[in-house]
C-alpha cells in the first residue's frame, strides 16, 4: 500500500500481509519441531516426571506444606484451568 506523505513523495506502508505471513511460518515451525520433540521426551520419560513434579507440587502447596522442589509457575495454573475448561465443554457436548 502506498500513501502520500505529506512532503508529497510516497511512503510505504506496512500493510500486515507480511506479519501474517511471519506468524504463519512461525507457528508452522513451533508445530513440526513439537511433532519431532514430543516423542523424544515421551520415551527419555520427561512428560511423566514433569507431571509427576507437578502433581507433588500442587499437592504440596495446596496442602499447605512446604513449598516443593520448584516454585508453581503462572503457566502451569493456566495449562489446569485449560484442562478444567476443556473438561467442562466436552461434558457439556455430551450431555446436550
Amino acid at each position: 500500500m502506498v500513501v502520500r506523505h505529506v512532503s508529497g513523495r510516497p511512503e510505504r506502508q506496512p500493510d500486515g500481509d507480511n506479519l501474517r505471513r511471519a506468524c504463519r511460518a512461525r507457528g508452522s515451525f513451533c508445530h513440526i519441531f513439537r511433532i519431532v520433540t514430543d516423542p523424544l521426551q515421551r520415551l527419555a520419560g520427561l512428560h511423566l516426571r514433569r507431571l509427576l513434579r507437578l502433581i507433588d507440587t500442587l499437592e504440596s502447596a495446596l496442602c499447605g506444606d512446604s513449598p516443593g522442589s520448584f516454585p508453581m509457575r503462572d503457566h502451569y495454573v493456566a495449562r489446569l484451568l485449560d484442562l478444567l475448561d476443556l473438561t467442562t465443554g466436552v461434558l457439556r457436548s455430551v450431555h446436550a
